[in-house]
């Protein structure tokens, strides 16, 4: 990713590396609206959950590819708890 990276292209690559390291984790949109920046997603696997503002993630970020692995790290984190 790079400085024109957007909230949904980063958004993208969350996804997509949710899906590939964590293939029994489902994703589902908790909270929505017209804007994206509204949206708050709450992933869940094994009876753990943790929701995000991806929009929010995106925003705070000084560096896409550490907020993201930090993101990852967390979550997987939680799940061997």
């Amino acid at each position: 990713m790079n400085s024109h990276t957007t909230a949904h292209d980063f958004n993208s690559v969350l996804n997509n590396i949710i899906d590939e390291r964590f293939p029994n984790t489902e994703r589902y949109i908790v909270s929505g609206g017209d804007y994206f920046k509204d949206v708050i997603i709450e992933l869940r696997e094994s009876g753990k959950e943790l929701r995000y503002s991806p929009y929010e993630l995106f925003e705070k970020s000084q560096n896409y590819e550490e907020t993201i692995e930090e993101f990852i790290v967390h979550w997987q984190t939680m799940l061997q708890q």
